[in-house]
């Protein structure tokens, strides 16, 4: 009988030791372009100088604007600066409410022009 204590995976030699791989450097970039730089955006256009009141239950001819320049990663909306119009907005309860279609934010209304005549809805 022996009083030998048995191997714990502690106290025994690990007999294949892993040899380290040399480092190597990573492989060149790709030859790519990078991409051009966004072009400047328009400037911005004259803002009312006073408020546009609307009528409830009214269409209009609706001249706006996106002014987001910050989408919220940094980037401006395409459409910053880009005034368009809307040939048929109707005003709800004299609050109509434009979104910009890239951005999803709010487009500030320019000017408004009541269609006369309104539109006939069934």
């Amino acid at each position: 009988m022996t009083t030998e204590a048995e191997p714990t995976p502690e106290s025994e030699p690990n007999p294949i030791e892993p040899t380290p791989l040399p480092e190597e450097p990573p492989p060149p970039p790709p030859d790519e372009v990078p991409p051009p730089p966004a072009p400047e955006p328009p400037p911005a256009p004259d803002m009312p100088t006073t408020p546009i009141t609307f009528e409830p239950a009214t269409y209009y001819e609706v001249d706006s604007v996106c002014l987001t320049a910050d989408r919220g990663d940094g980037e401006p909306c395409r459409n910053l600066n880009v005034t368009a119009t809307d040939p048929m907005v109707y005003s709800n309860a004299g609050k109509p409410i434009i979104f910009c279609g890239v951005c999803s934010k709010y487009r500030t209304i320019l000017s408004a022009t009541k269609l006369d005549p309104q539109p006939e809805v069934s």
